[in-house]
């Protein structure tokens, strides 16, 4: 099986119960295919680059999940399909230590910390962890 990452944006006028369908839908689709979810995320509602379908806000919804390569199609399908998902994007995670940071980010999430001046923080979040940046000479090339 192959670890995939899925994002995608739901219409935020939709009732919770029509938004809790729509998820329950993609992830069982995952399901019955021989997959397995890993996490499913509601990243919340933030407003969207340019007008999607004249909607101006979107709600964000990631998924990670394992699933074999054979049920994408059927899940690409499905998301073209939907008149509730405005966009989607699923991204295959094919290196090792990309897997690693994702399989890492899925036992331990950084935990926010509040920011005393936030004038001067802007926007900026604060984890409790440094991030981390490693360059080997392939990144490089």
């Amino acid at each position: 099986m192959t670890l995939y990452e899925q994002l995608f944006i739901l219409d935020t006028n939709l009732d919770e119960k029509v938004k809790e369908e729509q998820i329950a839908k993609v992830t069982g689709l995952i399901v019955e295919n021989g997959g397995e979810i890993l996490k499913t995320t509601n990243l919340g509602s933030r407003k969207l680059s340019y007008p999607i379908r004249k909607q101006e806000k979107g709600e964000y919804i990631l998924l990670v999940f394992n699933s074999p390569p054979a049920a994408m199609a059927k899940l690409e399908r499905l998301c073209k399909l939907s008149e509730n998902i405005l966009k989607f994007m699923i991204i295959k995670i094919e290196k090792k230590k990309h897997i690693a940071a994702v399989l890492k980010s899925l036992i331990t999430e950084p935990v926010a910390e509040p920011v005393a001046d936030t004038e001067a923080a802007g926007d900026a979040v604060v984890t409790s962890e440094p991030a981390e940046t490693e360059e080997t000479s392939e990144d490089v090339q």
